[in-house]
């Protein structure tokens, strides 16, 4: 399995509802998995389309991430913010991290925290 999509709702400053998609990676995020994954995040940003909505990435589980999958992180956050909606990464293993850091891409991490 790559990955599982959940909704959750959450309460805004008007008091109506905003959709806040999750999607957790699966441990490998790698060349084979990557097409399936960029699919489903993009899906999940297409669904919240129009909403100040956030998708939430939990990378907690990541064991394999190679420079694709770093790169499709990067390219959906872009997306995100491209299409007024926030993107962020709400946990993550160290793999994800050193990687990040191995890229020279920690900034990305440091703007997905908030």
């Amino acid at each position: 399995m790559t990955g599982q999509q959940q909704e959750t709702r959450s309460a805004k400053d008007a008091g109506d509802l905003q959709v806040a998609s999750a999607y957790v990676l699966g441990p490998s995020v790698d060349l084979l998995t990557v097409e399936h994954i960029r699919q489903e995040l993009l899906a999940a940003l297409e669904r919240a389309a129009g909403s100040r909505a956030t998708l939430s990435v939990d990378a907690s589980h990541v064991e394999c991430l190679t420079t694709p999958g770093a790169q499709l992180l990067v390219a959906a956050s872009r997306y995100a913010a491209e299409h007024g909606q926030s993107f962020r990464v709400s946990a993550r293993s160290t793999v994800v991290d050193s990687v990040f850091n191995d890229l020279g891409l920690t900034s990305y991490l440091d703007e997905w925290r908030t």
